[in-house]
């Protein structure tokens, strides 16, 4: 019996380390400042992803050659629906349409590092992306970058990941859609 129970014991302990692949559902939920402008008109938003790999990173540990860690096959259309419903909350008209303003959302890099490898102590997350605006012939181009860092005790579970990984996109795309200059060019008070 104690043989059984040192058997069980040492498989759970082990299974701590034993993270397989994941794929994150990416449910954006932007939260933005008060003092954004309030803006008007119709405008048209297209996400691209443009990162260099689908992976995100691996999850560390001891298959850390495997146990991948991906967005959900959605999550440009996600991404979308976030900024189309910020821009309405500011009085915008989102629609499908190449004859007006065009917001260009490319997801540059999004990244989920495991600094030690095999043993999970901590995650550090990374996230940039670009916004070109194209208006009456006119271009803005705006290029935003968050990290956050996280220590643990143990290996984030696929609940604790989907969190993180959400909340760095969430911090990314406020902190472009809190940018004053971008505003003003969308709102039409910037210079040419």
């Amino acid at each position: 019996m104690k043989k059984q129970l040192a058997i069980l014991g040492l498989t759970m302990a082990l299974g701590g380390c034993i993270l397989g692949p994941q794929t994150v559902e990416v449910v954006p939920d932007i939260k933005i400042a008060e003092r954004t402008a309030q803006l008007s008109g119709p405008v048209a938003v297209t996400v691209y992803d443009e990162r260099a790999t689908p992976q995100l990173g691996t999850r560390g540990g001891i298959y850390k050659t495997t146990n991948f860690i991906y967005l959900d096959e959605q999550f440009a259309r996600s991404i979308k629906v976030a900024v189309d419903n910020v821009l309405q909350s500011m009085g915008m008209e989102p629609v499908s349409s190449t004859t007006v303003p065009q917001v260009q959302v490319y997801m540059d890099e999004l990244s989920y590092t495991v600094p030690y490898g095999d043993y999970v102590s901590g995650v550090d997350l990374k996230a940039a992306i670009r916004i070109e605006i194209l208006k009456d012939g006119r271009r803005y181009a705006g290029r935003y970058v968050s990290e956050d860092h996280y220590r643990t005790i143990k290996a984030p579970s696929d609940s604790q990941n989907e969190e993180m990984v959400n909340a760095i996109i969430n911090k990314v795309l406020a902190r472009a859609m809190d940018d004053q200059a971008l505003l003003n060019f969308l709102g039409g008070t910037a210079g040419s």
